[in-house]
């Protein structure tokens, strides 16, 4: 087993929103964040993908995630899963809460991997993400 901690900072969103308006199942996401060192110095790649609002309880949304590590040239990680984000507009992640979802594989330098991402968010722009691959 691998582990890979990576840092992912300012995130920029944009937000397709359904009717109605507002936060609302069926809402999508999209956004791309920069790729950092864990103790991040240095920019190792981007995160691109997508979150769709799944449901609205608990004073929080559940979004099905499916995100696209780019960790060099051919290089990416594919990952999917549920987290949950707070009803404040702009935020992601419930704040100090762990996530884990599921790495579906990957290409380059990752090809043929699986295993698990867990992420947490650290401050408003900063999410520590902590890979656990196999082969």
């Amino acid at each position: 087993v691998q582990t890979l901690r990576v840092i992912t900072a300012r995130p920029h969103t944009e937000t397709l929103d359904f009717p109605p308006k507002g936060k609302s199942p069926g809402d999508v996401y999209v956004f791309e964040a920069t790729i950092l060192s864990a103790n991040g110095r240095a920019v190792l790649g981007r995160l691109r993908g997508t979150q769709t609002d799944i449901k609205i309880e608990h004073g929080m949304e559940t979004v099905q995630g499916m995100l696209t590590y780019q960790l060099g040239a051919g290089s990416e990680i594919v990952v999917s899963g549920l987290s949950a984000n707070p009803l404040h507009a702009g935020r992601f992640l419930i704040k100090s809460k762990p996530f884990v979802r599921a790495v579906l594989g990957g290409t380059g330098t990752y090809s043929g991997v699986g295993g698990t991402v867990t992420t947490k968010r650290l401050t408003a722009t900063r999410y520590l993400q902590v890979f656990r691959l196999s082969h």
